[in-house]
């Protein structure tokens, strides 16, 4: 939910939570991409934007 709202938030793009996953694990740190060039695929739009509303709030 942390990289939906990063996305939303900073990108203004609408990412579904499966669709961030690869985002999450970049800003977390799981997945160790210090010095690397990486590419993440982004996908997904289909969200209830309601529901999303009241977990980021």
């Amino acid at each position: 939910m942390q990289a939906m709202r990063f996305l939303w938030e900073r990108m203004k793009l609408v990412v579904e939570p499966t669709g961030a996953l690869a985002t999450a694990g970049v800003l977390s740190g799981r997945l160790d991409a210090r010095g690397a060039r990486v590419g993440i695929i982004l996908s997904g739009g289909n969200v209830d934007l309601r529901a999303a509303a009241k977990l980021f709030a």
